[in-house]
């Protein structure tokens, strides 16, 4: 045996236990020799002269021999049963323990030095036994159809279609964004001033004509109630022909300077609305245009969109849209496109749509986060199948119908409005045929097919 799987053949001769093992087992084979009964003994050393003695001359040895003989084979069988119990079992069984592990330890060495050589052989060996596996499983599979007489049936390509049925179609641009006030205006004084009144709070309700906001205006009336006075003066010395007209007009003007004034202490609504913000309260001192609130006229909204680049084309105005907000989740609301934008955004790459909305309810308020679904194509009873049905060949595009024995037809058809999922047909099918729409990678004109799955609608 070589060193990788144990101990070689010096190591043998020098080992004393595997010597005395040997030696026992040729005297345990000696002791199975007086195995034989004394009769078999004799035999073998009488040889074929007992055949010319008498019977009673073989008697007559028999009894003459018997005892040494027997005396013989006892101390033959002590001699071995002193030898047998001198044997170290124990010592023996850990002898042949020790030379097993030294041979799976050597074993394991070997295959960490050759890993590579040891996967590879193991995966070819367990490839041949699963190639043998099924060769032999389809042996006993063509035994068994020969031995009944049964052959195996063609039942053709599993497929899927679609039954082909007219309806109702229509194409929609989905976006995000945000609602804004038809109307919003911030609000601001044009004199400078302490604010004496704010007759509104966020959310409110205004109706046009109301005063929003107020500033002192005690200096504002003193100078109107003085230049009304100055006019008349102007009038009643121009009556007595002590100024001339020019002067008279001058102190007019003054008049309606002064009451111009006096009305830039009051924001008053230029339409029903409601009060977006307020920014400001009573007693704060302001400088002019700074801003005191939002005013928003909600009647009317708009829902400011982004549309990808790729998708631009189809926007134009007039279009129909559908909005949908997160506060009411099963209501839809109406509107039209009134704008598109005429540049596109530069990081986002995004075209701003605006979309106008009715809003008689004041259900929708600025700042609300919508989504849009703009209908860019309808049409009515039309054709319409998955796109994936589709097999362009030369330019024509096909589609494989299956026929009435369940076999494939190829057929030529002409395309409509085309979507990056559904496709409208225009000509080559009718309403009712069956449309292959999966498992058609494999399948050629005239095969058989079976149908594994109806489907009666393609979106």
């Amino acid at each position: 045996m070589s060193p990788l799987f144990g101990k070689g053949k010096k190591d043998e001769d020098k080992d004393p236990d595997k010597k005395s093992l040997d030696e026992e087992r040729k005297e345990s084979k000696l002791v199975s020799s007086y195995n034989l009964t004394y009769d078999q003994i004799k035999k073998q050393e009488m040889g074929g002269s007992k055949e010319e003695k008498t019977a009673e001359e073989i008697k007559s040895d028999a009894a003459k021999t018997a005892e040494p003989d027997k005396k013989k084979a006892a101390t033959r069988f002590s001699r071995l049963a002193t030898q047998f119990k001198k044997v170290d079992v124990k010592g023996q069984v850990e002898a042949i323990r020790e030379q097993q592990e030294g041979n799976v330890s050597g074993l394991v060495g070997w295959f960490k030095e050759h890993k590579l050589v040891a996967i590879i052989s193991i995966v070819v060996v367990g490839m041949f036994l699963a190639w043998g596996v099924s060769k032999l499983l389809f042996k006993e599979k063509k035994q068994a159809a020969e031995t009944t007489g049964v052959a195996v049936a063609d039942v053709g390509t599993r497929v899927n279609v679609l039954k082909i049925s007219k309806t109702d179609f229509s194409d929609s641009i989905l976006a995000m964004g945000n609602i804004k006030g038809f109307a919003q205006v911030n609000l601001g004084f044009q004199l400078a001033g302490n604010v004496s009144a704010y007759y509104f709070r966020e959310g409110d309700e205004i109706k046009a004509g109301q005063i929003i906001s107020q500033l002192d205006p005690q200096e504002q009336l003193l100078k109107y109630e003085q230049a009304k006075v100055n006019y008349s003066n102007a009038q009643s010395l121009y009556d007595l022909g002590a100024i001339i007209p020019s002067k008279l007009e001058e102190a007019r003007i003054n008049v309606e300077l002064a009451e111009t004034e006096l009305g830039k202490t009051a924001i008053i609504a230029p339409s029903d609305g409601i009060l977006g913000s307020r920014d400001v309260e009573i007693g704060s001192a302001i400088n002019p245009n700074m801003k005191i609130g939002t005013f928003l006229d909600i009647d009317d909204v708009f829902a400011e969109v982004g549309i990808m680049e790729r998708e631009i084309n189809k926007v134009v105005l007039g279009q129909s849209v559908k909005i949908s907000v997160d506060a009411y989740p099963d209501l839809d609301f109406g509107g039209t496109v009134t704008n598109v934008a005429p540049m596109v955004k530069g990081k986002s790459k995004t075209l701003n749509v605006k979309v106008q909305i009715a809003n008689p309810y004041r259900l929708l308020l600025p700042g609300m986060f919508v989504r849009v679904r703009i209908k860019i194509f309808e049409t009515k009873n039309a054709i319409i199948i998955p796109r994936p049905a589709l097999k362009k060949v030369k330019g024509a595009y096909h589609v494989f119908a299956v026929n009435q024995n369940n076999k494939a037809e190829f057929k030529t058809v002409k395309l409509g409005y085309v979507t990056t999922d559904n496709v409208q047909i225009t000509e080559g099918l009718n309403e009712g045929e069956l449309v292959v729409v999966e498992g058609m990678e494999e399948l050629k004109d005239g095969a058989k097919v079976q149908i594994m799955e109806y489907q009666s609608a393609a979106f």
